[in-house]
């Protein structure tokens, strides 16, 4: 089935400077270089494919910090350093279109209104997408994200899924929370880890080692009802 999964993690105000957000940016790279192939390097954004990968990313402090001035204005930080829009970021892993990667930071914000996010797309099409689809691959990435960035949130989506739940950001193939609002009743098909990395882990039971599956989509859609 054509469709295109990505893991994000959302968390509400949080002010930050920029040094504080250049570790955790830098932690995800490089845990992702070493964790699969995909991830073995990172291009800045390009008007084409050809200038693009002309611009690889060192992954340092110094360069990370460089790309993040690049993507605000010196108006909106103020004396103590914050940004009153955040700090923003976009890379790419340089594969053919339908077969790369990309990730976005949307940090440093102190809004109630928008929400910070670390989102990365896996690839649509190609040997990758199916490796990085298997449950035990997924919750690494999972994992990465939350011991990062100490989110609220964390999911596994696709757009077909987010399409038939009508959310993005609440409830995924995989749904990581924090917090929860109320005590949640979990049906038969997924699994509840109450006491995953401070949190709570939710997870399909899937009869196969992918993280995901399409006709269990109805679970999913009373899972977020109780949620």
């Amino acid at each position: 089935m054509n469709d295109v999964f990505f893991v994000g993690a959302y968390w509400n105000a949080r002010r930050e400077i920029l040094e504080d957000v250049i570790q955790p940016t830098l932690e995800v790279l490089e845990r992702l270089s070493e964790f699969d192939e995909q991830f073995l390097t990172f291009y800045e954004l390009g008007y084409s494919r050809k200038s693009a990968l002309e611009n690889k990313v060192l992954l340092n402090v110094e360069n990370i910090k460089e790309l993040y001035k690049k993507g605000h204005k010196k108006k909106d930080i103020d004396s103590f350093g914050y940004s009153g829009v955040g700090f923003n970021l976009s890379l790419w892993t340089g594969q053919r279109d339908r077969e790369s990667s990309s990730l976005s930071f949307r940090v440093g914000k102190n809004s109630d209104k928008v929400s910070n996010s670390c989102l990365i797309s896996l690839p649509a099409e190609g040997v990758a997408k199916d490796r990085l689809l298997h449950f035990n691959k997924a919750k690494i990435i999972l994992d990465l994200l939350i011991e990062a960035w100490d989110p609220d949130t964390v999911v596994l989506t696709s757009r077909k899924l987010s399409d038939s739940l009508t959310a993005i950001t609440d409830v995924g193939w995989m749904t990581y929370k924090k917090l929860l609002e109320k005590n949640v009743r979990v049906i038969d098909n997924i699994i509840h880890d109450p006491y995953y990395k401070g949190g709570h882990l939710f997870y399909l039971k899937t009869n196969n080692e992918m993280a995901y599956d399409y006709d269990m989509i109805d679970d999913l859609l009373s899972f977020k009802k109780n949620l």
